[in-house]
């Protein structure tokens, strides 16, 4: 029940580009690190007859104990200073009369937008193209693919090509699907 992240691991290796996701997150933590540390200081069991090697191990592993709840404290503490820096930058972008509940939900396609962003510019910098899956993930989300345009990050061109046979005029009626897929039925 020691502490469980670095406290750098949360500022830079959680989940969550944006704000209302980071705060999200850190208040999951949060909860489960309080919820920890409350069953790690119960009491223990009066009524319950230990044998004389539980209460050796019980001695040996006490200052174990002490020391991982001493731990949580301090991560519990971290994180309620990191929730407090997080809570004005969330408000800034928060719609009247939203509980953050609502907001996390509203959020969360920017914050796959930004997830799949970071996807585009990471294959970007390492190979200079994108894989066939970024495409897809692309032609896939239009949100995605007006950010990276606002952003420069893809071309018009490539755009251009994403939109390839997205052309309505040319999607076929159900039944001359039907009709076309009767042609390759074996007679």
């Amino acid at each position: 029940m020691s502490q469980q992240n670095h406290n750098v691991s949360y500022l830079f290796e959680i989940d969550g580009l944006t704000t209302w996701e980071r705060l999200r997150v850190v208040r999951n933590f949060l909860e489960d690190r309080e919820i920890a540390l409350a069953l790690a200081e119960l009491p223990a069991d009066e009524t319950k007859v230990l044998t004389a090697r539980e209460v050796a191990e019980a001695k040996i592993y006490e200052k174990q104990r002490l020391g991982n709840i001493q731990n949580a404290r301090d991560e519990i503490k971290f994180l309620k200073e990191f929730e407090k820096t997080l809570i004005p930058l969330a408000e800034i972008t928060r719609i009247p009369g939203k509980t953050d509940m609502e907001m996390y939900e509203l959020n969360y396609m920017d914050e796959l937008v930004e997830r799949q962003l970071l996807k585009v510019k990471s294959e970007i910098m390492s190979q200079g193209v994108l894989s066939a899956n970024t495409f897809e993930m692309l032609m896939k989300s239009p949100p995605t693919i007006n950010r990276a345009l606002e952003l420069n990050i893809i071309s018009e061109a490539v755009v251009a090509m994403l939109n390839l046979g997205k052309e309505t005029s040319k999607v076929l009626k159900i039944e001359d699907t039907s009709k076309n897929l009767l042609t390759y039925l074996p007679n």
